[in-house]
Formats: C-alpha cells, structure tokens, sequence
C-alpha cells in the first residue's frame, strides 16, 4: 500500500469517496468504496488522520480504531 498520509473522506448515503495523499500532498489513492465495506477498508489503510464531516455513526467505530480527525 502507498504511503497515505491523509485520507479524506466524502459521505454519502451507500457510496464513498476515498481520496489520500502523500506527504507531498500527491494523490496515491482513490477509491469509491460501499457502506457497509468502508470501516473494513480504512482499517487495513497505513495512516491515522482522517478528515471527514461530521457523522455520528462513523466517528466512534474509527475513533476506536487509533484514527485522528481534522
């Protein structure tokens, strides 16, 4: 897996959009990933900040998880 140093994260309601960046800022992943596979995914991803707006399901599954939030 590339080195993803942020991913960003666009909610919708069954399909989301994963963008993650380098450290330079360069895109190294982007996926469209379904509901029900999203925490799966992210889990198995080298990086711990996350920005996302706000959402009241995800934030405490991932939180759990060691993941930060801006």
């Amino acid at each position: 897996m590339k080195d993803i140093k942020l991913l960003g994260i666009d909610l919708a309601k069954n399909v989301f959009q994963l963008h993650g960046v380098d450290a330079l800022g360069n895109r190294v992943l982007k996926a469209r990933i379904e509901r029900n596979m999203l925490i799966e995914y992210i889990a198995n991803l080298p990086l711990r900040t996350i920005v996302m707006e706000a959402c009241i399901i995800f934030f405490p599954m991932v939180s759990k998880m060691g993941f930060t939030f801006s």
